[in-house]
């Protein structure tokens, strides 16, 4: 047994016994989800750490390699679709652009802002960092059958949809 499960053990009949007559079915899969929040951080640290990248600089890496058109975003679209801060994202972007894998340019539509484009070793690095966080990925769900992962990632669309409202 995990010792996240171990630790969450009985936490739903804690609940029950502080709060009776309440459903608390809803208590150890929201702690569980957090735990594994923070799992998930740490796998991917682990999964980046031979890059010297923070999770942040991976994902704005992988949005642009992974970008329909020419891997260019904006900062404020990088930041809407990771999930990040304004001032967050500038920090990403001003480490990664430091580090020569991005570059900011003025946008061709409004002078005003900016795009932000993987250079040519930004795009290797991209490559190379995307398929080792995708084989990491692959030996975490080994254990999955395609069916099991399918219907696990519908429950996650579902989640997503349940706290987007």
């Amino acid at each position: 047994m995990s010792m996240l499960n171990k630790d969450l053990e009985g936490l739903a009949g804690r609940w029950a016994a502080l709060i009776p007559g309440e459903d608390v079915s809803t208590v150890e899969p929201v702690a569980r989800l957090g735990g594994i929040a923070r799992m998930l951080e740490q796998f991917h640290r682990r999964a980046l750490q031979s890059f010297d990248l923070e999770l942040s600089d991976y994902q704005v890496l992988a949005a642009l390699w992974t970008a329909e058109e020419d891997s260019e975003m904006s900062p404020t679209q990088l930041a809407r679709l990771l999930r990040q801060t304004p001032a967050g994202m500038t920090k990403t972007l001003d480490r990664l652009e430091k580090r020569g894998s991005v570059r900011r340019a003025h946008s061709a539509s409004d002078r005003r802002s900016f795009t932000i484009h993987l250079t040519a070793a930004g795009r290797r690095l991209a490559e190379r960092v995307c398929r080792a966080e995708l084989e990491a990925q692959q030996e975490l769900f080994a254990a999955f059958s395609e069916r099991e992962l399918s219907r696990f990632e519908a429950s996650l669309r579902r989640l997503a949809e349940a706290l987007d409202d």
